[in-house]
């Protein structure tokens, strides 16, 4: 019974985790659509590095593929997103494997070295902490795209000034910019040297960089492409209305800063303070986790404390 209350612990709180990965992932992303198995390598060689393999041995392999085989394909597809975008280079089945495994192993360990309690903390530690991890990485990411963008568009002009092309003023800024610029311009590079249209390349990193900047300028291109003008000039005017909408997403950042604080902090308060009691005086807890109504508050604390958590964040989700 110990063993199976372990289990169910460990698979609500991995339910718990997935919810939040499909709260915070985009629903809109798209995969990038396979060119053939040279612009994979291209693209492997860009990032520098492959896809890091966590299981090597044949039994965890299987157990691998067999996570891979049985679990949701959206669930999956959102997962190597979310990892791609967060610049990890994992396999999505790997991941959700290793996860899932670890939260059982926490629960059993709980359940036998301190009780339901100990068990329910590690347990959530170990389903919430990954996901806001991987979470936190993958924000820095695509706002370090976000604030290199305009930058990257006056280099675009002035590379076209100076007697590039299009396509060469790519290259050229792409050497120049830093990660994660450099990777994903780079990517677009190379696709267009394999014959896909450079348009194409670049709103697909708009769509993986979740940059509705980028994308307002791949518009802006196939506009140009049809009606003519002068390029430069467009990218140079486009780059200034991007950095402005940029400084307004900062002052609004700056007057949100408060609200954003108080609300990571009312979200983690409640845990906190079930960790220090179970801490000072354990027997304090046992009527939540031994009596059903004291179970059926906790989990009606938990799920109030994070809706509470997500509405505070998303009334503080402003729009530019």
């Amino acid at each position: 019974m110990i063993v199976l209350l372990a289990v169910g612990v460990a698979t609500a709180f991995g339910l718990l985790a997935f919810v939040l990965l499909y709260v915070f992932a985009n629903d809109d992303a798209s995969v990038q659509d396979r060119l053939n198995d040279y612009a994979e390598d291209a693209a492997a060689s860009v990032r520098g590095d492959g896809t890091t393999a966590l299981a090597e041995t044949k039994v965890l392999q299987d157990a691998v593929e067999l996570t891979e085989r049985f679990a949701p394909k959206g669930a999956m597809a959102k997962v190597e997103v979310v990892l791609e975008q967060a610049d990890l280079p994992l396999r999505p089945a790997e991941v959700v494997f290793f996860w899932m495994s670890s939260l059982i192993v926490a629960a059993i360990f709980g359940l036998f070295a301190g009780g339901l309690g100990l068990a329910l903390v590690i347990t959530a530690a170990l389903a919430i902490g990954p996901a806001l991890f991987v979470m936190r990485k993958r924000t820095k990411r695509l706002k370090a795209f976000a604030e290199a963008l305009p930058d990257a568009l006056q280099l675009l002009a002035g590379s076209m000034r100076s007697g590039f092309s299009f396509v060469q003023a790519v290259g050229a800024v792409a050497q120049e910019s830093a990660e994660p610029m450099r990777s994903q311009l780079q990517l677009a590079f190379n696709e267009n040297r394999l014959g896909r249209p450079l348009e194409d390349s670049l709103e697909d990193v708009a769509d993986r960089m979740e940059s509705g900047d980028l994308a307002w300028v791949v518009l802006a291109l196939r506009i140009q492409r049809e009606v003519g003008g002068n390029l430069a000039e467009l990218l140079d005017t486009v780059a200034s209305t991007i950095a402005e909408r940029e400084r307004v997403r900062r002052e609004i950042s700056a007057l949100t800063a408060e609200g954003r604080m108080s609300a990571g902090f009312l979200g983690v308060l409640p845990f906190g303070l079930a960790l220090a009691i179970l801490v000072v005086n354990p027997s304090y807890l046992d009527p939540l986790v031994t009596e059903p109504i004291g179970i059926a508050l906790v989990v009606g604390a938990v799920l109030l404390n994070i809706t509470g958590f997500i509405w505070l964040r998303k009334v503080l989700d402003i729009e530019v």
